[in-house]
């Protein structure tokens, strides 16, 4: 995102209450992060998890919690692991552990830590083994209204995944742009709990929670809003053109639901050539002039340059 569609975002600091599945993972990743928490006892420990998990369901809650321990020091996830076994079974998390092994759709280290803490119950996962390395996918996030949306995907950049890479995208729902992509942001190497802090808290920080999507959803949303730049004759973000191998080792791959749309390396290569250039869009709306969809769907033209704030 462009820092003019940005930077009016800050006034909406504090307007909104998050939503407790919206502030886990970054209390988790402040609790697991102090030196001293892994010396507490299991029952203050035990209190400390359920404040925090208060009306977060099952499923986000055991999705943010494999998570988080993934990027949790050592002498916390040792302590975890004798903990969350038991806390997951007395507070009946184990019903969505079980399905999330199940699906066998988690990255390989959450999928081999969530069956450990299910074998710690006495119970044998109902997994597929799997025949290949798991994909560099890592986590993906999404916060939009009816004017923009950004969805941010991660992936990991080496076979220890220790550090993650990752991309933000910002689709536009106004006229010209009808959906398609506006602009993007490449983020540089970060260990996993850096990159949260920066490219998602930054988000939460500014009133505007980020939900976490699966690859599957991710790569759907990018690539309908790729479709709707072919539609709306807009050509590709001259910033994603010029981060092409990226998109197309780490994004394009990512795994099609029944809703994803077709896009090619081909698809790529044509829309980074031909189509409006989408920088001189967004330089005529920020200079002269833009339009603007109201909420019964009629069009308006917003006279005197510069953006309001459409979140």
């Amino acid at each position: 995102m462009s820092r003019h569609d940005t930077k009016h975002s800050k006034k909406m600091r504090g307007m909104l209450n998050l939503p407790p599945a919206a502030l886990l993972p970054q209390r988790l990743n402040a609790l697991w992060g102090d030196p001293a928490w892994p010396q507490g006892d299991d029952a203050a420990l035990q209190g400390e998890l359920d404040a925090l998990s208060k009306g977060v369901s099952s499923v986000n809650l055991i999705a943010t919690l494999l998570k988080a321990y993934q990027v949790a020091p050592a002498q916390a996830q040792t302590r975890l692991d004798h903990l969350m076994p038991a806390w997951l079974r007395s507070r009946g998390h184990l019903p969505a552990l079980r399905e999330a092994v199940a699906r066998n759709s988690l990255a390989g280290a959450e999928r081999e830590r969530a069956a450990a803490w299910l074998q710690a119950v006495g119970e044998t996962p109902a997994i597929q083994p799997q025949t290949q390395e798991p994909d560099a996918f890592f986590d993906a996030f999404f916060h939009g209204n009816r004017s923009q949306v950004v969805i941010i995907i991660f992936w990991y950049r080496d076979m220890q995944r220790t550090q993650v890479q990752g991309m933000s995208f910002l689709l536009d729902y106004n006229p010209p742009w009808d959906g398609a992509l506006k602009d993007i942001t490449h983020f540089p190497r970060e260990t996993p709990f850096m990159a949260l802090q920066k490219y998602v808290e930054f988000w939460e920080r500014d009133g505007m929670p980020m939900t976490r999507i699966g690859p599957v959803e991710a790569k759907r949303l990018v690539l309908q809003a790729l479709t709707c730049n072919q539609g709306s004759n807009i050509r590709l973000p001259l910033d994603l053109i010029a981060n092409r191998a990226s998109f197309i080792r780490y994004v394009l791959p990512l795994p099609d639901g029944p809703e994803t749309p077709p896009f090619s390396e081909s698809d790529f290569d044509t829309l980074a050539q031909t189509g409006q250039r989408p920088e001189e869009i967004s330089y005529f709306e920020q200079t002269v002039a833009r339009r603007a969809r109201t909420e019964d769907g009629q069009e308006i033209l917003i006279m005197g340059g510069g953006l309001e704030d459409d979140w």
